[in-house]
């Protein structure tokens, strides 16, 4: 879970959002956990308040309906 502050830009969370969902083979080669990170999963937060930037992400991705 990446966990960021309410008051980040949309646009900035929207590009992290996006690139940790593009580049999850690069990442895992320096932080083995991120093998397992999946994106389509990541709406899942425990009931946490998904950012509007990374929500805006997800949708696209239609990992969000």
């Amino acid at each position: 879970m990446v966990v960021v502050r309410a008051d980040l830009p949309d646009s900035l969370v929207y590009q992290i959002a996006k690139l940790l969902d593009e580049n999850r083979d690069t990442i895992a080669e320096s932080i083995p956990a991120f093998k397992t990170f999946d994106s389509s999963k990541a709406i899942m937060t425990g009931g946490l308040k998904i950012h509007p930037g990374a929500e805006q992400y997800y949708r696209k991705k239609g990992y969000i309906s």
